[in-house]
């Protein structure tokens, strides 16, 4: 066969559509005097087009919606069913034992943890912290002596009732080495500093309600240095808009010493367009037209200036609260009109209801992010399976969050300079802010002395041969050697028959001198020297028992080799043997240049079972000296 770069699909891939034997596809290629050709080609979007009318009304159609769908093959549009379609039309004078290598982009399976870490993240807020420490005396941290590994499982148990098996969720909490000490604390009945939107959100979460009597306008989120707050304007608009913010239900039940308070500023003030107003109505805030109000505005400082620009967030000043008993609300609300030129912007911030309290204080508590997964009906944290960035690194990446335009190329710089593995092929999956409150995930692969995104698609590429009946998958797993391939079989050394003799492998640790496998040099060691440490070979014995031992062992290596790259090897591939043909170097010594060229083709005979089926060339003047 060509030597080409092939690929191993797992068995669940390969559903060849119809009922031939494959098996006999390939008998049939010797009974035939051909003139073989051999063709290399890579798939192109047109190409998906005409295997998709080709499957028409064939067993093949099934696969026809998820190849249209991704214009990819998939675990759900098999290449080894559909690329035969692509060939037959393609390569249709072809002679029987032709061979194609052709190349493809395949789509990975999705990873459930990548889509499980993907949504909003659980912020742990007062409710949760009063109820680790106790409803009057708490801090909003956790501390070594309230740990966050013996509450939060409970926390998110109490906050996700029906969690399924297997799901994730990112979560937020502050934490602290010190422990709190009793001081005068404000406890705050309601607090929103309008953080948690993003610029232009209309003002709707943590239990508000943004409420248009006329004009479409509501209260929306702003963002100016950082800082996030509410805003309302009628500039730049046509007509009237009266328009409410009405805040969540405030029970202050019977307690006494709570005050209302808020900053404010305003930019181009013409009219006084805000109220403040307070309401102990039920219906509130869903019809805030039909409920009760008292208007509290002169009970605050509210700004006339500046006419032109804008001011600066300041306190509007406190309302007492002991008159009122039971649940309330608190509205701002707006009254503008363009014809009459009352077009005054008015920004909100840091609403509050609170009073000052013997309590509990903490001194550098930090917040803290990690991820959590549902597994045995328990929630429990995901370990090192998943890096969660940390407010630390958001800060050395210039930022907060990661938006979607900069993260796969920020956290590849990151792990570069804090994960410099040298294990090819470690993987990474990283949870990420996207917003205040939104995480996203990512896999990244450590590979050729750098990381990179471990991308949903990947370029395969997988050999196809002509048969008597037409074109079929060929499994055969062909590939030649590198440095990669014999240092697996080194470190398998070094963690088995190294343990109980460390001569086995050499100072540098990239040569071992039981199998031989040499990834320094990149060859397997036949030389007589080299297996001198290894205690089983015939030392004293003729050279022919000492190439047979060392034939054996290198059998034995590929078996090592071919298990650790192809764990999921099957005797069967959609019915067709299983075979690998493996190309490497083999040094006998003493000159540099003693070496052959080998190619080794082994049988799957079972799991992880590889059979011996020749090699080429079989003989040569180092094995067999006259």
């Amino acid at each position: 066969m060509k030597k080409i770069f092939a690929f191993l699909l797992p068995l669940s891939l390969l559903l060849f559509a119809g009922c031939e034997d494959y098996n006999d596809n390939f008998k049939w290629l010797d009974e035939e005097k051909t003139d073989p050709q051999s063709y290399t080609y890579t798939i192109t979007d047109d190409d998906i087009t005409t295997i998709l009318n080709a499957i028409k009304g064939t067993e093949a159609e099934k696969f026809s919606a998820q190849l249209r769908a991704d214009r990819a093959f998939s675990k759900g549009a098999p290449a080894d069913t559909l690329i035969p379609y692509l060939l037959k039309a393609k390569y249709y004078t072809a002679d029987v034992k032709s061979q194609a290598e052709i190349t493809y982009i395949y789509k990975l399976s999705i990873d459930t943890t990548v889509t499980g870490l993907a949504g909003t993240a659980y912020v742990l807020g007062d409710s949760e912290y009063k109820s680790v420490w106790s409803e009057d005396m708490f801090v909003s941290s956790f501390t070594p002596s309230k740990s966050p590994n013996n509450y939060i499982p409970d926390l998110l148990k109490a906050k996700f009732p029906e969690a399924e098996e297997g799901s994730y969720q990112n979560i937020e909490y502050n934490y602290s080495v010190n422990e709190p000490v009793e001081s005068v604390v404000e406890d705050k009945l309601l607090f929103e500093d309008f953080e948690g939107y993003k610029a232009n959100d209309t003002i709707k979460a943590n239990g508000w309600t943004a409420y248009a009597e006329s004009g479409s306008r509501k209260w929306q989120a702003k963002v100016h240095s950082g800082n996030g707050y509410a805003q309302m304007s009628a500039n730049g608009g046509t007509g009237k808009y009266t328009t409410w913010m009405i805040s969540p239900e405030i029970d202050l039940g019977t307690k006494q010493g709570y005050d209302f308070s808020f900053d404010v500023t305003v930019g181009y003030w013409n009219a006084s367009c805000m109220q403040v107003l307070i309401s102990t109505s039920a219906n509130a805030a869903a019809n805030p037209t039909a409920a009760t109000w008292v208007d509290i505005t002169d009970k605050f400082t509210i700004p006339t200036t500046p006419t032109n620009g804008y001011g600066t967030l300041s306190p509007a000043g406190s309302f007492n609260l002991d008159n009122y008993s039971g649940k309330v609300y608190i509205a701002y609300k707006y009254d503008g009109d363009v014809t009459q030129t009352q077009t005054t912007t008015f920004q909100v911030d840091n609403v509050k209801v609170s009073k000052e309290v013997k309590g509990l204080t903490i001194e550098d508590a930090e917040p803290k992010y990690e991820s959590y997964t549902f597994s045995k009906g328990e929630w429990k944290a995901v370990g090192a399976s998943v890096l969660t960035l940390q407010p630390a690194d958001y800060k050395e990446m210039g930022g907060s969050y990661l938006s979607a335009a900069v993260a796969q190329t920020r956290i590849i710089q990151y792990l570069n300079t804090h994960r410099n593995y040298t294990n090819e092929g470690t993987e990474q999956i990283v949870a990420y802010k996207t917003s205040k409150t939104d995480y996203s995930a990512g896999k990244f692969v450590y590979t050729k002395g750098s990381w990179t995104t471990a991308s949903p698609t990947e370029m395969k590429t997988a050999q196809f041969v002509r048969s008597t009946k037409g074109w079929v998958f060929d499994p055969t797993i062909i590939f030649t050697m590198t440095k990669e391939d014999y240092m697996l079989v080194v470190n398998y050394v070094k963690g088995n028959q190294a343990l109980e003799n460390p001569k086995l492998v050499n100072t540098n640790g990239n040569t071992e001198f039981y199998y031989g496998f040499n990834s320094n040099y990149t060859n397997i060691t036949f030389r007589d020297s080299d297996r001198q440490n290894d205690n089983t070979y015939p030392k004293d014995g003729q050279h022919e028992a000492k190439m047979e031992f060392c034939r054996t062992r290198t059998i034995e290596g590929l078996n090592v080799l071919l298990n650790l790259k192809y764990p999921n090897a099957t005797p069967e591939v959609s019915g067709i043997e299983q075979f690998a043909e493996i190309s490497m170097v083999i040094y006998y010594g003493p000159k540099s240049g003693d070496v052959i060229n080998f190619k080794y083709t082994l049988k799957c005979t079972g799991d992880k079972t590889w059979e011996f089926v020749s090699r080429d060339p079989e003989t040569n003047k180092y094995e067999n000296p006259e």
